[in-house]
């Protein structure tokens, strides 16, 4: 019989929580040589082709015991049996492809809950670069082990905060499973989707994305995981699944509809045991400090990690640090914010890690009054995560700054960082980013600028009213009029209005909404034009001037000026907003006539 399908269904029993199964899965498929202390000890070698046969067997079976301990959050023997496959994998005879693949996996993968005492600081960055290198010969494997390799492979990238290297080998080795743009299945791939479904596989691009800083993608991701049939029949993920819904609704500003999800999962986990259960009340903690509920996210955070949150992996751990610092500084109680703060004591060393304890650090100093500590803690944090490609907490740490930079008194720095803040978050689908940002900066009195080209998404639903009006051709006193703002209001609407549909006038923007808009409130159809006007009247449909014109056509401003003049004489069109926005809803070669003789 195969290996790889009972290897996968160990490994499919772990992640859905069955722990004790899959162990016991494992001890009967490993052969008597296994349990015999004379057969391919650890540091020995390997005298035949049985022994290299028992010894990669051995390997794959300790690694696949790694991982179920990992899911069962006991993370000291997941260390154990991670090094073990390690180990084995090394010996002479024992390395093809496979084992290799397995073994790194399952020793990077310990390293995201435990610390090595006294261990090479270099090792996880070295193994990480071999599974980047044993990727494509995995994308190459029949399905059966192309799902069981690689999310080993991928979950030990992922959770050791290699997001960009998960994110490429999601597409590379999973690509039907990915959910992902642009994904597409390996060259020499097997064509057929016959194979084990692990319940977490779905659910790998939505983290994946998430902590990209891509929601609104990790949104659509989680929305199509959920309807697939191995997470449907599994109730321990499809919760998990939840946990990750609330986490990209909280993300999107969805707050009541956050909430809601992060108490069902709340509900469905009171006692968590292992790791997916800790992992879900995580993601609802964090659901619920993004819409701003730090006391509930601190409740969720304690239940799901713990006393010292031992329960969490360890960038969990940090992360969870950092919500209750913020917590109890919100609470004015710096005794326990500088209690949880000194947990990350115990992580240090972990490239992530420090990235977020630079932030703890840096809300600390900023509540001692320090914000040129906090300023240099906050920078370095923002450039940490982005070499890691972690962009959420560079988006976190980049907020953070704003902060400080206002504490110093340079406010307009901050405000430039702040209207960056508000287009990048735009850009990402990250709503409460943009919202977190664009309330900073209206403390500052200042106003976001919606990103280019985001259209009716970037503008508030008054800025919306004023956009059509625009497009009909008004000018600020009368639409100030018509929506009860003053022309100056309205003057200050127009250059966001044109930010958001990427118009570099007012008469562009006519065609950009000519969709929309429709006919209300403007004079009829453009009655006869010469070519000549014609051809002046589609110019200044896209927002060019008379000199712009006049140098496409080979005429002079002048001339332009007289053939707009007469195309709005005839039209009644009031200004040249108002012509353009005909000649983008209904000027017609029937309108054309020849110039009289």
């Amino acid at each position: 019989m195969s290996l790889e399908p009972v290897l996968a269904e160990c490994l499919g029993l772990a992640v859905r929580g069955r722990v004790r199964a899959a162990l016991r899965l494992a001890e009967q498929a490993a052969p008597t040589a296994d349990r015999a202390p004379s057969t391919a000890p650890v540091d020995g070698a390997v005298s035949g082709p049985d022994d290299a046969g028992s010894t990669r067997l051995m390997a794959r079976l300790a690694a696949v015991r790694a991982s179920a301990h990992f899911v069962a959050a006991d993370y000291d023997a997941a260390a154990e049996q991670g090094e073990r496959a390690l180990q084995l994998s090394r010996l002479p005879g024992a390395d093809d492809p496979l084992t290799r693949t397995v073994a790194v996996s399952a020793r990077l993968l310990a390293s995201a809950g435990t610390l090595w005492a006294g261990a090479d600081p270099d090792a996880d960055d070295r193994l990480a670069a071999e599974l980047l290198e044993l990727a494509p010969w995995v994308a190459a494997r029949p399905l059966d082990t192309r799902r069981y390799a690689g999310l080993m492979l991928i979950e030990a990238l992922f959770q050791n905060g290699r997001v960009p290297e998960a994110e490429r080998c999601l597409r590379q080795v999973l690509p039907e499973d990915a959910a992902l743009d642009g994904a597409s299945r390996p060259a020499g791939a097997p064509t057929d989707d016959a194979g084990p479904r692990i319940p977490s596989i779905p659910l790998l691009p939505v983290r994946v994305l998430f902590y990209a800083g891509r929601t609104g993608e990790a949104e659509e991701a989680v929305t199509l995981a959920l309807t697939r049939p191995e997470l449907r029949e599994d109730p321990l993920w499809s919760r998990v699944g939840i946990a990750l819904l609330a986490l990209c609704a909280a993300a999107r500003g969805e707050r009541a509809r956050a909430r809601a999800l992060a108490h069902r999962v709340s509900a469905a986990f009171p006692r968590p045991r292992g790791y997916l259960d800790s992992a879900a009340r995580s993601f609802a903690g964090h659901a619920l400090a993004i819409v701003g509920d730090l006391a509930g996210a601190a409740h969720e955070l304690r239940a799901g990690g713990g006393a010292r949150l031992q329960r969490f992996i360890i960038v969990d751990r940090a992360l969870a640090i950092e919500v209750l610092v913020r917590e109890a500084l919100g609470r004015d109680d710096r005794r326990a914010a500088a209690g949880w703060a000194r947990l990350l004591l115990d992580l240090e060393g972990h490239p992530v890690v420090t990235e977020v304890a630079l932030r703890v650090y840096a809300h600390l100093d900023l509540a001692d009054g320090e914000p040129e500590s906090a300023l240099r803690r906050s920078e370095a944090a923002a450039a940490r995560a982005r070499v890691t490609g972690i962009l959420r907490h560079a988006a976190e740490a980049d907020l953070l700054r704003s902060r400080t930079l206002v504490a110093l008194g340079r406010r307009a720095e901050a405000t430039r960082g702040l209207q960056e803040a508000v287009a990048s978050a735009g850009s990402r689908g990250d709503e409460s980013g943009r919202r977190d940002a664009a309330r900073q900066l209206r403390a500052l009195g200042r106003r976001s600028v919606p990103p280019r080209g985001s259209g009716w998404d970037g503008l508030t639903p008054r800025e919306r009213e004023v956009a059509v009006l625009v497009a009909q051709g008004l000018d600020n006193r009368t639409i100030g009029d018509a929506v009860f703002l003053s022309p100056r209001s309205v003057g200050a609407m127009v250059p966001r209005i044109l930010t958001a549909f990427d118009a570099p006038r007012r008469a562009a923007l006519a065609p950009a909404l000519a969709s929309v808009v429709g006919d209300a409130g403007l004079p009829g159809p453009v009655p006869a034009l010469t070519p000549r006007q014609r051809e002046v009247v589609d110019l200044v449909a896209r927002g060019r001037t008379n000199v712009e014109i006049g140098a496409a056509l080979g005429i002079s401003p002048r001339t332009v000026e007289r053939h707009v003049s007469a195309a709005m004489a005839a039209s009644g069109a009031r200004s040249r907003t108002a012509l353009a926005r005909l000649a983008a809803s209904g000027v017609t070669d029937a309108d054309v006539v020849s110039r009289p003789a």
